[in-house]
C-alpha cells in the first residue's frame, strides 16, 4: 500500500470510489432522493475539473495497491482568516480497504500537506449519523467545533464540524517505516526480531508474515501499527500541550466596541513588541457598557472605544487614532464621478450608524449636512460600521465612513470616494481607555507598551 499525489490520470477512478465509497457509507443514513442523484458521469466531471482547473491550496492524494485505487482523500487552505485553517475536504476508502489502518494514513498525509501549506488549524465536516467516522475522528484527538444544517440542496442534514489545533500532531501518525535491521532503532536485526516475536506472544496473533521474499504487516499487523501509531501521537500531543501550560504567555484582556474593532488595533497588536513582552491579547467584543464594567471588574486591562468617552475620575484615556471621512456610494453612482461632496450627498438617501453607537459622530455628520442647505434624509441605520457598508452596497443609500474602517471593508456593490470637504469635519478617534494597575503586574506592563506604542 502507497500514498501519491493524485494525478488527472486518477480521476475516473476517484470518481468511481466516490459514488462507490459514498453509497457504502450513508445508505441507511441518508434519504433516499439522495441516491437517486448518485451520478458517476457527473463525479468524473467533478474530478475532471478539479485537475483541469486547480485551485490554489487545494490537492488531492490516491492510496493504491497493487496498482489499484483503493481511495483518496482531497483539502484545502482557507485563507480568509488571520491565520490559514487547513479543510480536509473529503476521505472516501472503498468498505474493502477500510480496517487496515487506510484511512489513518490518509488523514495524516492530507494533515502533513495542510501544515506544510503553513496551516495549524484543520477542520472537517461530517453528517449526523455517520457514527463510525465521528468515532474514528474522535479517537484522532478532534473535537466538535460546531453543528449546522447542511444547505443542500437535496440532504439538508445535520453536519458536525470536527476541529483539530495542531496539522502537525496528526501528520505525525505515519512516519517512514523503519529500516529492517532495527538500526533505526539503535538495535540489530536479531534483537529487532526476538522482540517481535516476543510481541506477537503476548497478543496472540501474528503481525509480521514472513513467508515470502521480504517481511510485511499481517493485517492484523496494519492494525495494530495503526493504534500504535494513535497512542504515540496521543502521547505526543499529551507532552506539547503540557509544555505550553508550563509556558504560557501572560493572557492580557482587551475590550473592543464595534465601533473601533475596524480601527488601529490591528497595526497595534502587531508590534512585535507585545510578542517579546510575552503577552498574548485577548479580545473581548461586546458595547461600550459591557466593557466599563468588565474594565471595573478587571477582566480586561485596557479598552478601545470610539467618543463619547465615559467620564470617570479613575479612567485614563488616551487618543490611539484620528480618521478623516470618506463617501461610501453604491457602484452605480461612483460611476458617475470621482469625488463626493456634502451638498451631493444630503440629497440622496443616506445610511448612517445609529446615534447610540456613536453620538457625537452621528449629530456631526448630520449637521454638516444640513449646512448645505439640504435637509438630508436617512433611509437606513445600521448597529455597526460594516452594517453601514452592506446596506450601502445593497443600494440602499450612501454613507460618510471614517476612511481608515472604510478601508478594511470589502463590500461587494460599494465604491469608495474621497469626499471634497474632508480637511474641514471633525476626524472620526478611538481612544484606548485603562484605570491605573499595581506596578509589576502583567497588565501595567501592557498598559506601559500600549501607552508607549501609541505615544
Amino acid at each position: 500500500m502507497a500514498i501519491r499525489r493524485a494525478t488527472a490520470a486518477d480521476a475516473d477512478a476517484m470518481a468511481a470510489i466516490h459514488v462507490a465509497a459514498y453509497a457504502e457509507t450513508y445508505r441507511g443514513i441518508a434519504p433516499p432522493e439522495v441516491f437517486e442523484g448518485l451520478n458517476l458521469e457527473r463525479r468524473t466531471v467533478q474530478w475532471r475539473q478539479f485537475f483541469a482547473d486547480p485551485r490554489p491550496d487545494a490537492t488531492a492524494f490516491v492510496i493504491h495497491e497493487d496498482g489499484n485505487i483503493l481511495g483518496f482523500g482531497s483539502n484545502a487552505v482557507d485563507r480568509s482568516t488571520a491565520a490559514p485553517v487547513g479543510w480536509i475536504k473529503t476521505v472516501y476508502l472503498l468498505k474493502s480497504a477500510q480496517r487496515r489502518g487506510l484511512g489513518l494514513a490518509v488523514m495524516a498525509t492530507l494533515a502533513g500537506d495542510l501544515a506544510a501549506k503553513g496551516c495549524a488549524a484543520l477542520r472537517l465536516d461530517v453528517a449526523d449519523g455517520n457514527h463510525r467516522a465521528e468515532a474514528f475522528y474522535r479517537r484522532l484527538g478532534g473535537t466538535v467545533l460546531s453543528e449546522q444544517i447542511d444547505p443542500g440542496p437535496v440532504w439538508r442534514s445535520l453536519t458536525r464540524t470536527y476541529g483539530w489545533d495542531d496539522a502537525a500532531t496528526l501528520a505525525a501518525l505515519v512516519r517512514p517505516e523503519s529500516r529492517g535491521d532495527g538500526a533505526a532503532l539503535g538495535i540489530g536485526k536479531r534483537t529487532a526480531a526476538a522482540r517481535i516475536a516476543q510481541l506477537e506472544r503476548e497478543i496472540g496473533v501474528l503481525l509480521f508474515d514472513h513467508g515470502g521474499k521480504t517481511v510485511s504487516l499481517t493485517r492484523s499487523g496494519e492494525v495494530f501499527i495503526a493504534e500504535a501509531r494513535l497512542s504515540l501521537a496521543a502521547a505526543a500531543r499529551a507532552a506539547r500541550l503540557a509544555r505550553e501550560v508550563a509556558e504560557r504567555r501572560a493572557t492580557i484582556g482587551i475590550g473592543v466596541t464595534d465601533e473601533a474593532m475596524l480601527g488601529p488595533l490591528r497595526d497595534l497588536l502587531d508590534d512585535p513588541a507585545w510578542i517579546e513582552a510575552g503577552f498574548a491579547p485577548a479580545l473581548h467584543h461586546g458595547p461600550l457598557d459591557h466593557q466599563m464594567a468588565a474594565l471595573a471588574e478587571g477582566a480586561v486591562a485596557m479598552v478601545f472605544a470610539a467618543p463619547p468617552l465615559p467620564a470617570h475620575p479613575r479612567i485614563q484615556h488616551r487618543q490611539v487614532a484620528a480618521s478623516k471621512w470618506s463617501a461610501l456610494v453604491p457602484d452605480a453612482e461612483a460611476r458617475l464621478r470621482k469625488t463626493a461632496s456634502l451638498s451631493n450627498l444630503a440629497r440622496k438617501p443616506l445610511v448612517m450608524l445609529a446615534r447610540e453607537r456613536a453620538t457625537l459622530a452621528h449629530d456631526g455628520i448630520l449637521a454638516a449636512l444640513q449646512a448645505t442647505g439640504t435637509l438630508p434624509h436617512v433611509a437606513q441605520y445600521a448597529d455597526s460600521w460594516a452594517g453601514v457598508a452592506a446596506m450601502v452596497g445593497l443600494g440602499l443609500g450612501s454613507a460618510l465612513v471614517p476612511s481608515m474602517v472604510a478601508k478594511r471593508l470589502a463590500v461587494t456593490g460599494a465604491t469608495l470616494l474621497p469626499l471634497v470637504e474632508a480637511e474641514g469635519l471633525p476626524a472620526w478617534t478611538i481612544s484606548c481607555l485603562w484605570l491605573p494597575q499595581p506596578t509589576g503586574t502583567a497588565a501595567a506592563d501592557a498598559i506601559a507598551l500600549m501607552k508607549a506604542r501609541i505615544g
